[in-house]
């Protein structure tokens, strides 16, 4: 929701001049007036309204969402006349009104109210009301500095209501920084901030950080799939590092905070990214790659009690899926690559060529006629006691298997405050279901946030926040590993495959081992404690002081057993258990994370004179991370229904670990202003990390900005109408990475356990050799360079910002190549360079078109390039990182055409001119008609790979690169009475990914499966198709180095995936009952609104699958929980 933001120290002193001027008349040639009221004019600005959230359906459906919406929006700003009345003209009156916020009907403190053409006024009290002697008719205007202005007619003598539109972003802004705030005209590091309330408010979002994709330059997220639990890898400004995770430092209220679920996006109050050096140093080692910071949402002292409650009612179906085929055209295809790579067409003993014929025969009899998912012995499948059978009938496979997935949302919110004693108590309640049909897996989460912040005394104020996080997930138990595997194998063989049940009973197949599955569960129980204390020393100097404790306690129970169905891979297809003895166990862990963190800093802050401003600050922090793990298992559950391990009567095993890690720092800044025109920043930090040895552990980081606010200068005033600031910035600065992609890298460990031989029928124990060590091994060391300028026009109503940076990783972490002999791996060095270079650019704008009706947009584009500059690697072999590689390189051929009749001899052999690559060939293909025909790039008549290296790559060249390129997103959106409406579009302009697998290689693993969109293979009578002539079997090639894939299927131009993509990831509207109809209920504002999330997507993949979702189980892409289509709608409401 919208909240006012926060009065700058100028607008506080504007606003108590006003108050002292506007108790009274004030004489129309008071110069000051206009002065005042037109500075508070000069500082409003637009309103930037909300939305975004999900829902999922089908496509069609989000073409009649589009529509109707597009039929409300006209309907409503179809011109409406309205007849003003009027009462008690030329009568001196007493008025009196409310102003509020029009988004969540938050009252609006001190803001200006006057009549316009004269100096008449006031301001508002802490529940926004106001009273003036008036002389009707009159107009009033009205002013707030986080506000739009608005001016209203009054002609009667009634209560006036108000409502006013958020301000976007100014220069009086308060930005959260490392450790303080600073206002935004006075920053001189890359820094950008998120609209919170269009980000997270109309959304159903389990994880704050699924909201934040695509809404501040520089800051990448992406979901691999769409999973209830799938984790999202988070980058700023791309790879920093190839050890480690390599993502930015997520702070929530000054507490490292990785697992951002823990947080309810309703209680967000702000989010700041920060991006160079210049920012990050305060915080150290780790955040060496960025920094998210998160502060959460607090009791305001003098407010009344506010109580809010939202709700949010979703459900969300995929956007992409591969369609199966039909198996009569299936069967075809299977058979011929099966022919040619000279195996027989069978599949678990079915001939390919008998069961074409059966599953063609049912078509004609039978296909239309079934009411239900019974299977009839004779029609739909064929079975003896001698042969494995036969299943013939035709499944609508998605409709079998996925459903509509549901979810829900509510929070309700209670904060307030007296004059010394401020109070917020949030809680809230989600509950998502999974995709899968048959035994579904459920993530609920309930959430309770509370804080307490009093004035003990005038100089001393105590803080208190209490956070706690219930997940529990519920998760059928998993028969082929992971339980997103199920989905893997869904798509493993055709519609053919038995997906109804003979007898009631299953066959082997997916529902068979769902339907089993006992309910396995994880709960997981965050807790978090921040007490705060603030001591005024004296008029300029504070101390500051927060201790917080977390513990976060994660238990799972996860139970086997057998699994009853008609074994269709056996001959005779008996009824029996189908599990393998490996899964017959129970199991229980427990991981038990304890953080412990302190932080103490003073700040002094202080004015001298009226152009020299200074402000210093230095603290300590210290963090302990602690974490005990428990993992016990037992074979033979006696009932699975009740999986402990003391009803269990097998062998036990039992594992666990204990790990500790301890961060501290000594940090310090120093920001000096210039009238406002010259800023300076330094900082520093000196820190220490128990990832490094004694003598490598602390280190001295530290960074430098400064800022030139060209506008204040006397020789720009003539532009001054138009730019009202432009502030150019450049920061340098170097910042250490403890993050080693593993603990004690510097110790010389050695592994214990069993040995491979046996003694006296004991298995024999043993010590492993210690691993190698680098006699020194210390921080990678990250140094940044970033030159940025921000823009501000037309009062704030239009602003740009531009960064150019370059970061640099030297002293990266490798392994160098040691011989087989050395008898253990080679040590981790400081042997590794990288660098990273690109640009940022962010625009906003609003447009107040009338009292009735404001538009606003932004716009976020981002590029960079990472490459490697330094790598022990002399030879360039591409199956390793050499210098001068540009990082997510991929290797390939570029594809020619297919292979004609023409370019063999009689014999087979390559005809001449023909370039010949039968030496890329694998098992018993061949090259032929119909094959790919790969170009010869180097002239030598002969297609291979040269010496696998980029310094002689052979034919091989580079084809794309994995990394995105020009990462975009754009907003419009607007309020039109009470009527908010916001259209949220993101994607990638270039990307590439080789994919594997089934879905995007026909035949990769061999004859299992064609989807409908593979049919289309060459044969002599369609010689220009997609995909070449059919073989079975294109996993592996000859050339080392390269992706998967071989015969037609290696790394290749033709079929390299192009993930770039537009995405309309979100639409909202929204409408705000009349306050005049919740009045007499005592209710200050209802929102209703509807939303969409993901419904459109806009891309040339080259195969049906999301962009965003090319995981896979076993390197199948695309095999994965796919990214969903949501709807939804819900009401907000504030009391």
């Amino acid at each position: 929701m919208h909240l006012p933001k926060k009065k700058t120290v100028r607008a506080l002193c504007l606003a108590k001049i006003q108050r002292a001027r506007l108790s009274h008349t004030l004489p129309m040639e008071d110069p000051m007036s206009d002065a005042v009221v037109g500075n508070i004019r000069a500082n409003t600005l637009a309103p930037l309204l909300t939305k975004n959230v999900a829902i999922g359906v089908n496509r069609q459906l989000s073409i009649v969402f589009v529509l109707i919406a597009c039929f409300l929006l006209g309907t409503v700003l179809c011109p409406v006349k309205v007849l003003a009345q009027t009462g008690n003209t030329g009568a001196v009156v007493e008025i009196h009104g409310n102003v509020y916020n029009q988004a969540d009907g938050t009252p609006i403190e001190g803001a200006s109210v006057t009549i316009k053409g004269t100096t008449q006024g006031t301001l508002t009290d802490a529940k926004g009301n106001f009273q003036l002697q008036v002389k009707l008719p009159v107009v009033l205007s009205v002013t707030d500095i986080a506000h739009l202005p608005q001016e209203i007619p009054v002609n009667e003598d009634k209560p006036v209501s108000i409502g006013l539109q958020a301000a976007s972003q100014s220069l009086n802004d308060v930005v959260v920084v490392g450790y303080g705030e600073q206002q935004r005209g006075q920053v001189t590091g890359a820094v950008s901030t998120v609209d919170v309330t269009k980000t997270f408010r109309d959304r159903p979002l389990n994880d704050p950080i699924k909201g934040l994709q695509g809404v501040a330059p520089g800051l990448s997220i992406s979901y691999s799939n769409g999973g209830l639990t799938a984790p999202a890898s988070v980058r700023i400004r791309g790879i920093g590092s190839l050890v480690g995770s390599g993502s930015p430092l997520i702070m929530v209220d000054n507490v490292e905070t990785d697992d951002l679920s823990v947080i309810n996006p309703d209680d967000i109050e702000s989010v700041s990214v920060l991006k160079d050096a210049a920012s990050t140093a305060i915080y150290g080692a780790r955040a060496a790659f960025g920094v998210i910071l998160i502060k959460t949402k607090s009791g305001r002292m003098n407010t009344p009690t506010k109580v809010t409650y939202s709700n949010n009612f979703y459900w969300s179906n995929p956007t992409t899926l591969p369609d199966f085929a039909d198996p009569t055209q299936e069967l075809p295809g299977i058979i011929k690559a099966d022919e040619r790579a000279g195996v027989t067409p069978e599949l678990f003993g079915m001939d390919l060529n008998q069961l074409l014929t059966g599953i063609q025969n049912w078509k004609e009899k039978y296909a239309g006629k079934r009411t239900s998912d019974e299977m009839v012995l004779g029609e739909d499948f064929d079975m003896t006691d001698s042969t494995v059978p036969y299943f013939y009938r035709i499944w609508d496979v998605k409709k079998m298997m996925l459903r509509t997935q549901p979810g829900q949302q509510h929070n309700i919110r209670v904060s307030g405050g007296s004059e010394n004693i401020a109070y917020y108590v949030s809680a809230g309640y989600s509950k998502e279901g999974g995709i899968m049909r048959v035994h579904p897996d459920q993530v609920q989460k309930y959430n309770i946030s509370t804080g307490v912040t009093a004035n003990v005394t005038d100089w001393w104020k105590l803080n208190v926040k209490m956070l706690y996080r219930n997940f529990e997930y519920d998760y059928p138990f998993g028969y082929y590993g992971a339980t997103q595997n199920y989905f893997y194998y869904m798509w493993r063989w055709g519609a053919y495959w038995p997906y109804g049940t003979y007898q009631g009973k299953y066959f082997r197949n997916i529902p068979a081992y769902l339907n089993a599955a006992q309910d396995n569960k994880t709960i997981d129980n965050y807790s978090r404690v921040d007490l705060s204390s603030d001591i005024k020393i004296t008029k300029d100097l504070n101390l500051h002081a927060d201790y917080s404790i977390v513990r976060d306690n994660a238990i799972n129970q996860s139970t086997g057993g057998p699994v009853m169905a008609w074994d269709s891979w056996t001959s005779g297809t008996p009824y029996e258990n189908i599990s393998s003895s490996g899964y017959d166990y129970t199991s229980a862990s427990q991981n038990r994370d304890n953080i412990d963190v302190f932080n103490i800093y003073a700040t002094y802050d202080k004015h001298f004179g009226a152009d020299h401003h200074l402000k210093l600050m230095a603290g300590i922090n210290a963090q302990k991370d602690g974490n005990i793990y428990f993992y016990a298992d037992r074979k033979n559950v006696l009932d699975p229904t009740k999986g402990y391990l003391d009803l269990a009567s097998g062998d036990m095993s039992a594992s666990g670990g204990n790990a500790q890690s301890a961060f501290a720092g000594y940090f310090g800044r120093i920001n000096y202003d210039y009238k406002d025109k010259y800023l300076l920043e330094l900082d520093g930090r000196y820190d220490g990390s128990s990832s490094f040895a004694a003598k490598d552990r602390w280190s001295m980081f530290g960074s430098a900005s400064a800022g030139y606010r060209i506008s204040k200068e006397h020789f720009m005033e003539f532009i001054r109408p138009f730019i009202s600031d432009w502030k150019f910035r450049a920061s340098y600065g170097a910042i250490g990475n403890q993050d080693l992609g593993g603990s004690n890298r510097y110790l010389p460990l050695m592994s214990a356990g069993a040995v491979a031989w046996v003694v006296d029928g004991v298995e024999a124990q043993g010590v492993g050799s210690p691993n190698a060590v680098a006699a020194s091994l210390t921080w990678e060391k990250i140094t940044t360079l970033n030159l940025g300028t921000d823009i501000s026009m037309l009062h704030d109503n239009l602003s740009l910002s531009f960064d150019w940076f370059q970061r640099s990783n030297d002293g990266m972490l490798t392994q160098n190549a040691v011989a087989s002999t050395f008898g253990t791996s080679a040590p981790w060095v400081n042997g590794g360079s990288m660098r990273t270079r690109g640009w940022e650019l962010s625009v906003n704008g609003n447009l107040p078109v009338s009292k009735e009706l404001a538009l606003y947009g932004s716009l976020t584009l981002t590029d960079y390039k990472t490459v490697i500059t330094k790598w022990d690697n002399a030879s360039k072999l591409l199956s390793q990182n050499y210098s001068g590689e540009t990082y997510g390189d991929i290797w390939g051929f570029e594809t020619d055409r297919y292979f004609t009749d023409a370019d063999f001899n009689a014999d087979g052999s390559f005809a001449s001119g023909v370039a010949d690559q039968s030496a890329l060939a694998s098992g018993n293909f061949k090259y032929g008609p119909g094959d790919i025909k790969y170009k010869d790039l180097d002239g030598s008549g002969v297609i291979d790979g040269g010496d696998f290296s980029a310094n002689n790559p052979g034919d091989l060249k580079v084809i794309g690169n994995t990394q995105p390129r020009y990462m975009y997103s754009f907003r419009i959106g607007g309020v039109y009475r009470n009527l908010d409406f916001d259209f949220f579009f993101q994607g990638v302009g270039k990307q590439s990914y080789w994919g594997t697998g089934d879905v995007a290689m026909p035949n990769f693993r061999g004859g299992d499966i064609l989807y409908a969109h593979q049919l289309d293979y060459w044969t002599p009578d369609n010689t220009d198709a997609k995909y070449p002539n059919p073989y079975s079997g294109n996993a592996s090639g000859k050339i080392p180095g390269l992706a998967a894939g071989g015969n037609n299927f290696y790394p290749q131009s033709k079929y390299l995936l192009n993930t770039a993509y537009l995405r309309l990831k979100n639409v909202s509207i929204g409408y705000t009952l009349p306050r005049q109809w919740l009045s007499r209920y005592s209710i200050k504002s209802v929102r209703l609104y509807v939303s969409g999330e993901n419904l459109f997507t806009f891309d040339d993949l080259g195969v049906p699958l999301d962009p965003e979702a090319l995981d896979g189980y076993s390197s199948s892409t695309g095999r994965t929980f796919p990214i969903q289509r949501m709807y939804s709608f819900g009401v907000q409401l504030s009391l």
